[in-house]
């Protein structure tokens, strides 16, 4: 829940930042919501397949716990878009993805899940997602203010 809830409010503030319309917030929100959900879910079976005592459950629970680090960086994003006018969420959400999934890593580590092969995984994961996520926006917001 915690996930969706950061994912929903990242969509929301890329969706004010990409245009004036209001309906881009939610539609932003539930855009970030359908697409970051699976994203954060594949990245909780990728990681929990690197192996580990402790099972395929218990690795992506702990995956999962990581995860929530999504919501400080949403928080920011909102104080400092609302609070202080700066227009970066995309920005705290490149971060917030490297960051919860580096996270994620150490946590299956910690349970005993293959360290290098869970940092490889873990990086790639938030290049492609955070590359994909720059590239989505660039292409939404150009669309939405006409750019052909």
């Amino acid at each position: 829940m915690v996930i969706a809830l950061a994912l929903a409010l990242f969509g929301a503030l890329l969706g004010q930042a990409a245009s004036a319309d209001v309906a881009a917030i939610p539609a932003g929100a539930l855009l970030a919501v359908l697409a970051g959900w699976p994203a954060t879910v594949l990245l909780r079976w990728l990681l929990a397949g690197c192996g580990g005592g402790q099972g395929f459950a218990a690795l992506s629970a702990a995956a999962r716990d990581a995860l929530s680090l999504l919501l400080p960086f949403a928080l920011l994003a909102a104080l400092a878009q609302g609070g202080l006018g700066w227009r970066a969420p995309l920005a705290f959400l490149v971060a917030a993805l490297g960051t919860s999934a580096a996270a994620a890593a150490a946590a299956t580590t910690r349970l005993g899940a293959a360290p290098l092969r869970s940092a490889l995984v873990a990086s790639l994961w938030a290049l492609v997602a955070g590359g994909g996520v720059s590239l989505g926006h660039a292409w939404l917001a150009g669309l939405l203010a006409g750019v052909p």
